[in-house]
């Protein structure tokens, strides 16, 4: 059921690039080398409090070579599209388990 909602959430949002895009710019704001960004994997999981999204960014550091892959982490009130950045921390996987988890403490899945 779960990656049925997650799956279900990545559509649409996919339909709506605003989405995307205004997160991509956020991310950008705050990385050293904003032009090198590369952004990979999505997820996105609703609850009935609020919207949570994971988003994968590469970026060149101050030496110049790339960083490595981390997440950066967003949260929406649900139902919306109003992202808040929460920052960029840990790798993909890791912010993907953390908004999953998050799910019972806002109420479940819509």
């Amino acid at each position: 059921m779960k990656h049925a909602i997650v799956f279900a959430a990545a559509i649409s949002l996919a339909s709506c690039s605003d989405g995307q895009a205004g997160m991509k710019k956020m991310v950008r704001e705050v990385l050293t080398d904003p032009n090198s960004a590369e952004f990979g994997r999505y997820e996105q999981v609703n609850s009935k409090n609020r919207d949570w999204a994971c988003l994968e960014v590469n970026s060149k550091g101050q030496g110049g070579g790339f960083i490595g892959a981390r997440a950066a982490r967003f949260v929406a009130p649900a139902g919306t599209v109003k992202w808040e950045f929460q920052g960029i921390a840990g790798g993909f996987d890791e912010c993907v388990s953390m908004i999953h988890d998050m799910q019972p403490f806002e109420g479940g899945p819509r």
